[in-house]
């Protein structure tokens, strides 16, 4: 009975340790890389070429996020076998997930996302 009970408890410990992996990325969302002009966001036609200081993202397709330490961030498509790479310094950038914008920023090598409005021309972050 002991010895059930001992592999039972091993089980449950295996079970948790296998689904608590942070290498397995969960998706995100979907993702379509927008310009902010004058006449309102355009959609960015080629992102691997686009430096600007007004970018926003809306996810259309599932979505892997990872950064390192030097800021940049690679977005990779869940559906596209690519990568796109960003800088970090895009200080107006916005993650869209559904209809709730996320400000993106980085401690260390990790992205965060906190959740975010646009109040006019202002993006303000929700406290948590």
């Amino acid at each position: 009975m002991k010895n059930a009970i001992v592999l039972l408890i091993l089980l449950v410990v295996s079970i948790s340790c296998k689904s608590d992996d942070s290498s397995n990325a969960q998706p995100l969302g979907k993702w379509r890389l927008y310009s902010k002009t004058a006449s309102g966001m355009v959609p960015v036609p080629n992102p691997t070429t686009v430096f600007e200081e007004n970018i926003y993202f809306n996810f259309e397709t599932e979505l892997t996020v990872s950064g390192n330490s030097t800021g940049k961030f690679y977005l990779k498509d869940g559906t596209y076998p690519y990568t796109e790479k960003y800088d970090s310094y895009l200080d107006s950038e916005v993650v869209e997930i559904g209809s709730f914008p996320y400000m993106k920023y980085h401690i260390g090598d990790t992205l965060v996302l906190s959740i975010a409005y646009m109040d006019g021309e202002t993006l303000k972050l929700v406290k948590p």
